[in-house]
Parts: C-alpha cells; structure tokens; sequence
C-alpha cells in the first residue's frame, strides 16, 4: 500500500502536469523545463535530462543541472556510453540507487560520469522511439526509488511524448497548409507564379510603384507558333518546351523580379523600379536565351522563340487582366514586326 507521504507526492506530479499543460502558450522549451524540475524535486536527484536517440547517437535536448556540471543542450554521446542504453534495451523504466554496489558498476558511464543513482524512462512520439526522460546524480540516492516513483516517472515521461506528438502534428499540419498556399500561387507545369500568384504581386509592387524612382514595367512573353509544336510533335514535347522556356526566363532576369505563367504559352514578368532602357535589356535576355534552347524530339530538333513587349504599367494597376490589356499593343507590334523580337 502506498503511504500517505507517495500519496500526496503522486498527486502533486499530477497537479503540477495539469497546470504545464496549461502553459501551451509559453513554449515548448518551457514545458520541458517544469517537467525536469519538477522530477528532479520527486526524486531529489541534481541533473535531469530529456534525450533524443537515434541509432547509436545520444543527444541532450533540454537539460536542468548544477552549474558546475558540465552539460548543455545539444551535447551528443555515444547511446552505449550512457545509462539510457540500459533504459532502451529494457524497453521501460530503470532505476539504481547506487550504481557502485550495482550489478553495473562496470558501465562506461559510470567511468566517464561517476553517476551514482538513476532512473529513466523511454519517451515515445506518435508510437515511435523518441528518446528518454531521466534523472541522476553524483551521490547515492538515500532510499529504493518505490513503485509510486517509478509510476510518477512513466506519467511524465508519458506527458513529455504525448506533448512533442501533438507539436509534430501542429508542425505537419501547418507545413502542409504552407504547402498547399505555395501550390495555389504557383503554376504546377513550370514552378513559376500562376496567375493568382502573380496577382498578389502585382498588387503588392503597384502600392510600392508609386514611390519608386522608377515605374513598374511589366513584360509579356508569347512563344511563337507554339500551336504547331503541339499539333506536330505531342503536349508532352510541348510541355517539356514550356518548362525548358519558364528556365530561360527565370535565368535572364534580375533576382527580385516576379515571373509567372497567364496562361497557355504566355508569360509575364514584373520589373520592380526599373528604367526602360534596363527593362528593354532584360527582354532582349530573355529573347537569347530562349533562341538557344534546342529542344530534341526524336525526329528533329525544335528551336523556340518568343515574340516580347514590354510597357510601363499605368499606376493603379492591380489586375492581370488589366496589366495583359496594357501590354497587348506591344506584343501586337513584336508579331507584327515578324516574331522573335521585343517591342517597347
């Protein structure tokens, strides 16, 4: 029968769990933190450590220990060199008193640490091997650690999972939504923006436009003829031309301008403040690089070009459509004039 003294003790853990739980909101590393202290105080043992363990690495992430104890958060062992390897290898809690007149008075760690007392428990995160929760101390403890103590122990070993499971989930949960924003701003085909990424960019330079030295220039980029690529040698041929042309396109242009895909074989860029002469000089880039693609089929080599047109964009501009309405009389003027060329 437990005693009144484990009693209270065994309800204190419990107490002292709940409020940590409550605690959500000042970080994990705090949590952690409450939950060293606190077994540290339940077994009146000085160092306490929550280890993560993969393979034959050993490594410290949270530690609470006496100055002159020479530990820090990040400190990587050898797993076989440390008194959690017994932990692991038995699968539950472990605990000695006094390793000198233990049966493992012999363990490298009691070599290299001189630790005399003990006890850990596994930490599991989402029903995997995580690591473990565990205390010690130089001296022997006065007293056997007790049923109660080793329960104490697997509660907030039990805690200490079931919190860095939830945080993992949180972590996954909000990667994945980060993820799926990217992949709604992005075209899937080429990696560039789509038209609602381009969108959100243009709305966002045009509110800047207006305080730069110089204006918003916008480029739109046809590729010529792009029909009879399709119709001759397949949409897989055309699509390998269209990602091979959105390269060219990234790789000519300065590293803070926006490039996307409107549509079809269309493209647009977006040059933050920048003169006309210098945007002229970025279209013409643009032009070579895509000249020099030689796309093999099998049967022939295709050679792509892009007819381009480039335009100051009226202040205000917010819309794709409206910027694409702006640009249009240039592109007109670059097919005109015989594809392959730039229009300003």
């Amino acid at each position: 029968m437990p005693s009144d003294r484990d009693g209270r003790a065994s309800e204190l853990v419990i107490r002292t769990l709940y409020e940590i739980s409550g605690e959500y909101n000042l970080g994990l590393t705090h949590q952690i933190h409450r939950i060293l202290q606190l077994g540290l105080e339940r077994f009146d043992l000085s160092i306490g450590i929550l280890s993560k363990i993969e393979g034959d690495t050993y490594t410290v992430v949270q530690q609470v220990s006496p100055p002159h104890v020479a530990l820090q958060n990040g400190a990587v062992f050898p797993l076989g060199r440390t008194y959690c390897s017994i932990t692991m290898a038995a699968n539950g809690p472990v605990g000695f008193e006094h390793v000198a007149t233990s049966g493992i008075s012999s363990h490298p760690a009691y070599k290299d640490f001189g630790l005399e007392s003990y006890v850990g428990a596994p930490v599991q995160v989402k029903h995997k091997p995580y690591g473990t929760l565990n205390f010690s101390s130089p001296e022997p403890k006065p007293r056997a650690f007790s049923a109660v103590d080793i329960d104490a122990l697997k509660l907030m070993a039990a805690w200490v999972g079931s919190e860095l499971s939830r945080r993992q989930t949180e972590d996954d949960l909000r990667q994945a939504k980060e993820m799926l924003e990217q992949q709604s701003r992005e075209d899937q085909l080429t990696g560039l923006y789509n038209r609602r990424g381009l969108e959100e960019m243009l709305a966002r330079l045009a509110r800047r436009s207006g305080c730069a030295e110089h204006p918003l220039v916008g480029i739109v980029i046809d590729v010529d003829d792009f029909k009879s690529v399709n119709d001759k040698f397949g949409h897989s041929v055309g699509d390998r031309a269209l990602v091979e042309i959105a390269q060219a396109i990234s790789d000519s242009v300065r590293p803070n301008d926006i490039c996307g895909r409107v549509g079809g074989d269309e493209f647009m860029v977006l040059l933050p403040s920048c003169a006309m002469p210098e945007a002229r000089g970025i279209g013409e880039r643009i032009r070579d690089a895509v000249n020099v693609l030689k796309l093999e089929t099998g049967s022939r080599a295709i050679n792509p070009s892009v007819s381009v047109g480039l335009v100051a964009l009226p202040a205000g501009v917010t819309a794709v459509t409206d910027a694409l309405a702006a640009l249009g009389p240039a592109l007109k003027r670059a097919k005109a004039d015989g594809k392959n060329v730039v229009a300003v």
